[in-house]
């Protein structure tokens, strides 16, 4: 599922992987609608630094809401199913931050875990 603007927590463990984990709560919106009942609760993004393909850093806007942020693109890989075959799909991932300097701690871990790039002929 695809949220936008959750709070959220991002860790690096000693396997070098990434994880974010978001907070979807239950909203109303006036009387009319509602999230459908299996949105809310935890959500997450798990993803290993072979998979990264670009960190950028930049500003996130949504609404009136504005904060520094980095966009991390990754390759997902959907395992195979009886009836589908494995599929991977280019993903990005937005972060949101509330100060410059934890967009720079969250940039440097993020470059520290990435692969080094190939070697150019």
């Amino acid at each position: 599922q695809r949220f936008t603007w959750l709070p959220g927590f991002y860790r690096t463990f000693a396997t070098g992987e990434h994880a974010v984990l978001c907070l979807v709560r239950d909203r109303r919106w006036g009387y009319m609608a509602q999230w459908p009942p299996d949105e809310p609760g935890m959500w997450y993004a798990f993803f290993e630094p072979s998979v990264i393909s670009e960190v950028r850093w930049g500003e996130l806007r949504f609404g009136r809401n504005r904060a520094t942020a980095l966009a991390v693109a990754y390759h997902l890989t959907i395992p195979a199913t009886a009836r589908k075959r494995e599929q991977i799909r280019p993903e990005v991932l937005y972060l949101a931050v509330q100060s410059e300097a934890d967009a720079r701690r969250l940039f440097a871990d993020l470059l520290q875990h990435m692969p080094a790039p190939a070697p150019q002929p």
